[in-house]
């Protein structure tokens, strides 16, 4: 067995402690919605999950869901983004896959959660301390007056089988 560079290299150099910073707390924002067979039979359908604040700094973001896409050879796909909300609940796409592009994740139930924060390539795995807040990742300089933000699914691929269930987001930051 050979040990990782990382190993290999404390042990021939000695310890030494990594630079490291402290964050706020970590907060855990679980959303679960039920999808109806409507909200995914067509391209541009969108799922708006919950509100997040416009300061934070999205660590993780996982899925879990029912099956979604019933068919032999199912084809549904879905962008994982952000959007604005205003007072009366009117969503706006501030970019659709901010955090993941064309996900086929919904296309079989998925009990154990897929981490889809860092595949659009907005956040790499290696930026995950990063300080890109979420009205970084939606595009935006200055946060949007009257309006809030939120996370949410936009279909890609329409279902070929559309079958209704839960989807849930379980999304950690910090602010």
């Amino acid at each position: 067995m050979t040990a990782s560079t990382v190993v290999s290299t404390r042990l021939t150099a000695g310890s030494v402690l990594a630079k490291g910073r402290q964050d706020a707390e970590l907060i855990v924002a679980d959303f679960a919605e039920e999808v109806a067979t409507t909200s995914i039979d067509e391209v541009g359908d969108v799922v708006v999950f919950g509100e997040l604040p416009w300061n934070a700094k999205i660590k993780s973001i996982l899925i879990y869901n029912d099956d979604l896409d019933t068919h032999a050879t199912p084809t549904l796909a879905a962008d994982v983004g952000l959007f604005k909300v205003d007072a009366d609940g009117t969503a706006t796409v501030l970019d659709a896959d901010a955090y993941a592009s064309a996900i086929t994740t919904l296309q079989a139930a998925n009990k154990t959660g897929v981490e889809v924060a860092f595949e659009s390539g907005v956040k790499d795995i290696n930026e995950a301390d990063s300080d890109l807040t979420v009205m970084e990742d939606g595009g935006l300089s200055a946060v949007p007056l009257g309006y809030r933000a939120a996370l949410g699914l936009k279909v890609t691929t329409e279902a070929a089988t559309a079958a209704a269930g839960t989807v849930k987001l379980v999304v950690k930051y910090t602010l």
